[in-house]
């Protein structure tokens, strides 16, 4: 019975959910997002040449949206964009 008991209690301690880093993931990936868009609105302003692939530009955008929400979640307001 103890030994069921314990196993128990394990789970529940291993299975709570920490709000906090929830909290934080989720504003890392409206981050993201938000970086994602801005990036691919500023690359249509652009004239592309004919050796621009479509896929290349999605996924360089994807790449920097994903290390600026890094560096955005650390805390640095040098990389606020749209002045919000």
């Amino acid at each position: 019975m103890k030994t069921i008991l314990f196993a128990v209690l394990v789970l529940i301690i291993t299975g709570c959910d920490n709000t906090t880093n929830r909290a934080l993931e989720k504003e890392k990936a409206d981050n993201r997002y938000r970086f994602f868009n801005e990036c691919l609105e500023l690359a249509a302003k652009i004239e592309r040449k004919g050796d621009d692939d479509v896929s290349d530009i999605i996924s360089e955008c994807s790449s920097q949206a994903y290390y600026m929400a890094l560096q955005f979640s650390k805390g640095s307001d040098a990389l606020m964009v749209g002045g919000e």
